[in-house]
């Protein structure tokens, strides 16, 4: 697998193996960032052009949202549908699909 990192869908009992990029994105998804915003911190940090960068963590976070590992915090927030397209102003909201480690 590499650098990146194995989600477990427990609900669908799908394993999702996430590529270091699309781990790193997954993370960042607190339910306050936009994706521009996320795009901007990553364009930040990896020294990149700001519009590259966008359209790739906009792909990114619109496959992890068809995947189900990600929602649409603000549809959520509203009471509307979690699948709903993504939009570049619009924050997401990173599902933990690992299992917890029971407590004790």
């Amino acid at each position: 697998m590499g650098d990146g990192i194995i989600l477990y869908d427990n609900a669908a009992k799908r394993v999702h193996p996430l590529s270091l990029p699309a781990s790193i994105i997954w993370r960042l998804c607190d339910g306050r960032a936009t994706v521009e915003e996320l795009a901007r911190q990553i364009a930040v940090e990896l020294s990149g052009e700001f519009d590259r960068v966008f359209a790739d963590v906009e792909s990114a976070v619109a496959e992890l949202i068809a995947l189900g590992l990600v929602t649409d915090a603000s549809a959520e927030d509203e009471g509307g549908s979690a699948g709903r397209s993504k939009a570049a102003g619009t924050p997401a909201r990173r599902h933990n699909k690992i299992p917890e480690e029971p407590a004790g």
